[in-house]
């Protein structure tokens, strides 16, 4: 949190603020837009409201939703790309420092090509959990209580029941997917990081 949120950057602050509100209003408006679909589909379908300009009405409005829940999804793009690259950037420099500041002996003990491939693996690694951290599971999260909400609104909590007994189910095939790939991918790491160490002091 503090290389995220850092107090003397207040641009980066702002930009990542700005950021995650985008996401949250994206989020917002894609749990709306089937509500506005089923209120639009109500009046059209009401007895009297055979208006020639409900129809138009009704596409106009569903476009609208969507339009703004695509826009707003692009402009997160706008507002987290260049933050990102600044944050990457001083990783980039914790690291440079990191490595200088250990000793003759551990860098006497391990090839230049392998360090370098563990940097590297470990700023993907950053990406990664940062990227789906703000963009998969915090848009989710916001989903699913919205859902939630909904649910009991309109439905008997029976519904409700459902959708949370199936995101467990997911979320537990998930974790224990990822457990079983766990062991495979160090091995596979590890070997890649040993081949492209040989392969660095043959250049």
């Amino acid at each position: 949190m503090p290389l995220l949120w850092c107090q003397a950057d207040a641009a980066l602050r702002s930009r990542l603020g700005a950021t995650i509100a985008l996401i949250l209003a994206t989020a917002v408006l894609d749990a709306a837009a089937p509500l506005a679909f089923k209120a639009l589909v109500d009046d059209f379908s009401a007895a009297g409201a055979a208006s020639p300009a409900l129809p138009l009405l009704f596409v106009g409005d569903y476009a609208l939703v969507q339009f703004l829940a695509h826009t707003v999804a692009e402009l997160r793009w706008v507002a987290y790309g260049r933050r990102e690259r600044r944050i990457q950037g001083r990783l980039l420099l914790l690291l440079f420092d990191h490595l200088h500041g250990l000793s003759l002996r551990f860098h006497r003990s391990r090839k230049t090509g392998g360090l370098q491939q563990v940097g590297g693996n470990g700023l993907l690694g950053y990406r990664l959990i940062f990227f789906h951290g703000l963009f998969v599971v915090l848009p989710l999260a916001l989903e699913l209580a919205l859902i939630g909400g909904v649910g009991l609104g309109f439905y008997p909590p029976a519904f409700l029941a459902i959708v949370l007994a199936t995101t467990a189910l997911y979320v537990l095939s998930f974790v224990f997917g990822a457990e079983r790939q766990r062991a495979p991918q160090r091995e596979a790491n590890k070997a890649y990081i040993d081949a492209f160490a040989r392969a660095r002091q043959l250049v």
